[in-house]
């Protein structure tokens, strides 16, 4: 177990980030907690000023550590900074994510409570320039009794909302380098390895300002959870039960993606294939993969295109 004082390493994955990063390091410096502190800052080929930012405004900070590279997406980010990270716990935090004064401590609390390995919080909006909104009250948080199941149904936080073990990242892997998007394909590999415990309150913000998001391509990030959800199942023993929730939430998104965005109906193949899930639900890896796998086209062709490398030598 961590000692009474555990370090945590502040793992920050940055990309064009400009604009929303004095917000951003303010919180982390603000962290409240007894805790010990490490900051790990990756900036990933940024072009718009964020590395000049970033190393004003954090000259002085004690156990800092800054890696300027080349751009190569999330998850090749959030690997260079996890290898650097000495702490206990490791605190993710985006590029764009204002952090709740508490939220450090708050989640440390929750893990020891619950005697979790990875703990999350809820999440908020914020506006540049204005006072963060009031947070959700804190409670006693609760544990996942199936952290699986849990983060297959879909996990309501993302990265900035956790704080887990470095243990628990070791174990399960770090970040899968194969996908872009690095938050789903991680959050399963830990769901294998890590107890997990949960709280309603507050604990991070995201900007409410559209624009220079993953998040805001829906195609490309539930494609990414589809894609993610394939490659883990392909590559461990699951139980038949969880075979059939992930093929059914993967043509169930490929099914309300396509009604939203694309104009789609009763009569198209995402329907069909939605209600042949539904009606005849997957019997074996083999079905549920095959339904996980027909569920892409229904994102566009441009995910599918660059991930063909990976999809042909599957």
């Amino acid at each position: 177990m961590p000692a009474d004082r555990p370090t945590v390493s502040f793992v920050v994955t940055i990309y064009n980030k400009a604009r929303y990063l004095p917000a951003v390091l303010d919180a982390i410096a603000a962290q409240a907690g007894a805790f010990e502190r490490q900051s790990v800052f990756v900036d990933d080929g940024s072009t718009d000023g964020s590395l000049a930012i970033l190393r004003e405004r954090t000259a002085g900070w004690s156990d800092t550590t800054i890696v300027a590279q080349a751009n190569a997406g999330p998850s090749v980010a959030s690997n260079v900074g996890l290898a650097r990270a000495t702490g206990d716990y490791v605190k993710f935090v985006d590029g764009d994510d204002v952090l709740a004064a508490d939220a450090t401590q708050r989640l440390l609390d929750l893990s020891q409570r619950h005697r979790a390995d990875l703990a999350f919080g809820g999440g908020g909006h914020y506006e540049i320039g204005e006072n963060l909104p009031a947070p959700v009250p804190a409670d006693e948080g609760v544990p996942v009794d199936n952290p699986l199941r849990f983060v297959l149904t879909s996990p309501p936080f993302n990265l900035s909302q956790i704080l887990v073990r470095r243990e628990s990242c070791t174990a399960a892997g770090g970040f899968d380098e194969r996908i872009f998007v690095q938050d789903y394909p991680f959050l399963l590999r830990l769901a294998r390895v890590a107890r997990f415990a949960g709280t309603r309150a507050t604990v991070c913000y995201f900007p409410r300002q559209p624009g220079g998001r993953l998040t805001d391509n829906h195609a490309d990030m539930l494609f990414h959870a589809n894609l993610s959800a394939w490659l883990f199942c392909r590559e461990h023993q699951l139980s038949p039960g969880d075979l059939r929730l992930a093929a059914a939430r993967a043509v169930g998104r490929a099914w309300l993606y396509a009604k939203r965005h694309r104009g789609k109906g009763a009569f198209s193949a995402e329907f069909a294939a939605f209600l042949c899930d539904r009606l005849l639900p997957a019997r074996s890896q083999a079905q549920a993969l095959a339904r996980m796998r027909a569920s892409f086209p229904a994102f566009g062709e441009e995910p599918m295109r660059r991930y063909a490398a990976l999809l042909a030598a599957a």
